[in-house]
Parts: C-alpha cells; structure tokens; sequence
C-alpha cells in the first residue's frame, strides 16, 4: 500500500521511526543521561525554587533551569519533553525542505529524527535540545514571515525578539543573533522606509540585550561581577591553556598549579580511531584544555578564594595574557574552531560516556556520523559558492547568507570564548547546517538561484 492510498503524512512514518528507535535505545542506555554539567541546571532550578537568587553564583543562565522547575525536575519528563523537541526541529526541517527541496523532504527529515547524534541529548539533562528548538523557531520563523526585508507587521518581530531571548537564556552564545539579524534588516534600509526599517531593528535588539543585562546585573548584585555567567573566566583559562608558561611572575600560583595537574594526566588518544582523525583541518585533540577544572580545587586552597572569586581573578589573569600574547592566542582560536566541527554521541552507558554502542547502533552511528562529517566539509563549500552567487546577483543581505553568517560566527565565537573536545558546542546548528547542504545541493542540481 502506498503513502498516497493511506493517506498518512511521510512526517507520521518519521515519528513512529524515530520514537521506535528512542524506545529500543532507552532499553540500552542510561535514561536520563547525567554528564558533567547537568547538576548545575539542576540547582540553579532549586535556587529558583526556594526564591535565593541574591546568593546565586551566577555559573548558568535561567533558560534550561526554569524549564526543569516547571517539570518540578522530574527527569523522565525532561526527557520525554526534550524527545518531542527533537521531533519538532525535525519538523522544521521537513516545512522548509517540502517548499525548497521537495524530494529530499522527508529523507532530510527521517535523518534528523532517527539521529543518534540527537537522541543521545535527548537522553541527557543538557540545554542542547531546547536550544536547538529555540534556534531553530526563531530562524524559521524568520524564513516564513520573511522579517529581514523589514516589510512585515512589527508584532511579528516582537515575537522573534522573544524567541530570541528565549534563545539566549538558554544558551548565552546565542545573543550573538540577534544583532545579525538585525545588521540584515537593517540592509535593506532606504529613504522612504527610514523608520520602519530602524523601529524593526530596535524591536530585535530590545528584548535580547534586555535579558543579557538583567541577568548580568543579577550576577553583579550577587557576586559583583558584570557579567552573563560567572563560568567566563574558567573559560578563558580553557582558550589560553596552550601558552599559560608565558604568564609573568606574579601569577606564578596559578601557572605551577596548572601545569602540575597537566603533567599528571597527559592527554591518551587510545579511543580515537582512524575514522575521527580524518577531519578537515584536523588537529590532535587534548585533554589539557580541561587541566584547569583538575586544578580548581587546588588553587582555591591556595589562594583562598571562593569560587566566583577565583574564576574572577582568572578572567583578569588569562584577559591580560591574551591581550599580552595575541599570536598565541589567534593560534588556539584557530585550534578551537577546527574541533567545533567535531561530532560525537554523548551516550551514558553504565555510569560513564561511552564511545561505543552495541554493534548494531555502532554502525549505524559510524553511516550517520560520515554524513555529518561529510555535511561539515560540503558546507565550507557550498557557503561560498551560495555567497558568490548571492554578490553576482546583488543579494547579499538575503536569507542563505544570513544563515551563512549566523553557523560561521557561532563556530568562531565559541572559539574565541572557550576551549575543549566538546561535541556539544556545534549541535544546536546541526540540523540548520544540513538544511543549508541539502537546499544548495538540490538547487545546483536542478540549476536554480542558490541563495533563498
């Protein structure tokens, strides 16, 4: 019997496919996954629960917390929840790709849904999966109104400015869209549309840098310090770990302290196998970056600092070295942006991340993986190739091209900010990346304009 006799949506086969496999997998792995950060959204949902905010430490944003209060952090619910976001983003997928690449629809789709890459997150008490929906609605909805030209309602792009503060709050990277998108509305400014053009560029920018400063004020109230998490100056230690020797004399606690506890666990790459060191731009990934969490209990003994304070007096110590030793530090950003490309599970089997799944999922991982390899490498491509034709064409400030800005300026300032062999820093773009792949590729094939 064929699709058409039944008359059941291809997205309806999708779902069953991709809830089976959840359901099989969940048999298999631990569900929910707990990994290294979960248990900071976890407290940061108690701190909202018992009304404490003013002695918060401020390491996290409120986005993926105030989710887990409003399940009352029932962790199956989580799960179940983060599951369904996953088919929602995979629906946007099949939306945008049944108008501009009808016959990879729901192939695209049924990748996205039955992904290993993805499901593993949905397992995990992690902000991947809420942050991919939310990135994902927000550039949808920007698609289907067509908001950068500026034309439509401004209610509309009140509702984008919320969803892109939804965006932040749950992940911090993400305020980084919002001025984007409205360096591209504001493109397309001209003598009769003055104010049109300024009051939707306004809207889009309010309420995300609303949000950005509220919560940094909040963390200024408590801990002091002006800033959107307290994690930042832990995170610039990660950026500069590969030229840390180079810190002055007075900072001569920290360096020593680091380079003990990096001497003690030197980086082991017995579970990289050939396919993972074929990577473009590939360097050896370490495990030194991740030497200053190892230290950090070591040096607030020896200083005497809390935790906020000590991840303060790392963001002045690392910010000076940076600024002192700028060649160093454009060489790890480079380091840190091939390895944003990265993919890997994050699978939790028997208490511990695991590399591996039973054979079955093993192969059908390694199938899925060279596509999302191969989807990184084509986009580097294709990028170009769509912005070639966008200028040619005088379309620059067009739709493709803002998805071509936002996925390079992600992947660049999650470079600058931070260090470490972390395949969660590409996921919240992934799928958008493979929309960008395949609606290029179809449109090369089928010689139509390549920007959309």
């Amino acid at each position: 019997m064929s699709l058409k006799e039944t008359k059941i949506s291809p997205f309806a086969y999708i779902i069953i496919s991709g809830v089976l496999l959840r359901v099989i997998l969940a048999f298999i792995v631990d569900v929910p996954s707990m990994q290294g950060d979960s248990q900071g959204y976890l407290d940061l949902a108690d701190v909202f629960k018992n009304k404490t905010l003013s002695s918060y430490e401020g390491w996290r944003t409120p986005g993926y917390p105030i989710i887990l209060l409003l399940l009352n952090k029932n962790l199956t619910l989580t799960v179940l929840l983060q599951s369904t976001m996953s088919g929602l983003s995979s629906f946007i997928v099949y939306r945008i790709l049944k108008e501009k690449a009808p016959q990879l629809a729901w192939i695209t789709a049924f990748f996205a849904f039955t992904l290993l890459y993805s499901i593993s997150f949905d397992f995990a008490i992690l902000t991947e999966i809420p942050s991919q929906l939310a990135f994902m609605a927000s550039l949808w909805y920007i698609y289907k109104h067509q908001l950068i030209n500026g034309k439509q309602d401004f209610k509309k792009h009140i509702l984008l400015s919320l969803l892109l503060s939804i965006t932040f709050l749950i992940r911090p990277m993400y305020i980084l869209l919002s001025p984007i998108i409205a360096v591209f509305i504001f493109a397309h400014i001209k003598r009769n549309n003055i104010t049109q053009i300024i009051s939707r560029v306004v809207i889009v920018l309010a309420l995300p840098f609303l949000c950005y400063f509220s919560w940094s004020y909040q963390n200024y109230k408590a801990q002091d310090w002006f800033t959107v998490t307290t994690f930042y100056g832990i995170n610039l230690a990660q950026t500069s770990y590969s030229f840390v020797d180079k810190l002055p004399e007075e900072d001569k606690t920290i360096k020593e302290t680091h380079n003990k506890f990096k001497e003690a666990q030197p980086y082991e790459d017995t579970k990289l196998n050939k396919f993972e060191r074929l990577r473009f731009f590939y360097f050896k990934p370490t495990n030194d970056a991740s030497t200053i969490w190892r230290a950090y209990e070591e040096l607030k003994t020896t200083t005497g600092l809390s935790d906020v304070e000590l991840s303060h007096k790392l963001y002045d110590t690392f910010k000076e070295l940076i600024k002192n030793h700028p060649k160093d530090y454009l060489l790890q950003v480079f380091r840190s942006w091939t390895h944003y490309w990265n993919v890997k599970h994050h699978f939790d089997i028997n208490g511990s991340e695991a590399y591996t799944l039973p054979y079955g999922f093993e192969i059908l991982w390694k199938l899925q993986k060279g596509i999302l390899v191969f989807s990184n490498l084509l986009f580097f491509v294709l990028s170009f190739i769509s912005l070639y034709h966008s200028i040619k064409q005088h379309k620059l400030f067009c739709y493709s091209n803002l998805i071509i800005a936002i996925l390079y300026a992600s992947s660049l300032s999650q470079a600058m900010v931070t260090y470490g062999c972390n395949a969660r820093f590409a996921f919240p773009s992934i799928l958008f990346l493979l929309l960008f792949d395949v609606i290029i590729l179809y449109r090369l094939n089928s010689k139509q304009t390549l920007y959309f």
